[in-house]
């Protein structure tokens, strides 16, 4: 959980772990979160990796991985595209792309299809590409 004493949006981290983290998603092109749906919204490890910083997504493109039972995380897609607005990162534009996956069991196991994942990668890539241009790492294997 958060343990800085300065505000996120101020950069001065005290902690070397947030140093880390802030340099790593400084250096990102374009954000893909991964998120389960819990009670019609995303989960608090989440909400906590996206309130740790503050200014170093800024205006970078966001998609959005969800799952769930009933909705496939439909909803909890929903909730996080509030919070990402705020920290003004730039969702997909012209509609939603999320994926969304429900689990299907196989030998009790639990695992996400392998299709729908894929259609939505391809599809959250070509908004991302309409958007913003060629992106290194989206599509390609990285």
């Amino acid at each position: 959980m958060m343990d800085e004493t300065n505000h996120p949006r101020h950069r001065r981290y005290v902690h070397q772990h947030a140093k880390d983290w802030s340099a790593t998603v400084d250096r990102a092109d374009v954000f893909v979160y991964v998120t389960p749906e819990y009670n019609h919204g995303f989960n608090a490890v989440l909400k906590n990796a996206l309130d740790y910083l503050n200014t170093e997504r800024a205006y970078k493109p966001v998609g959005f991985v969800s799952y769930g039972c009933v909705s496939a995380g439909t909803r909890a897609v929903q909730t996080i595209k509030e919070v990402v607005a705020t920290l003004t990162m730039v969702p997909p534009r012209g509609g939603e792309h999320p994926v969304r996956c429900k689990f299907s069991r196989r030998a009790g196991t639990r695992r996400l299809p392998a299709r729908p994942v894929l259609a939505g990668q391809e599809s959250l890539r070509q908004c991302v590409v309409g958007q913003h241009g060629e992106v290194p790492g989206i599509g390609d294997g990285q």
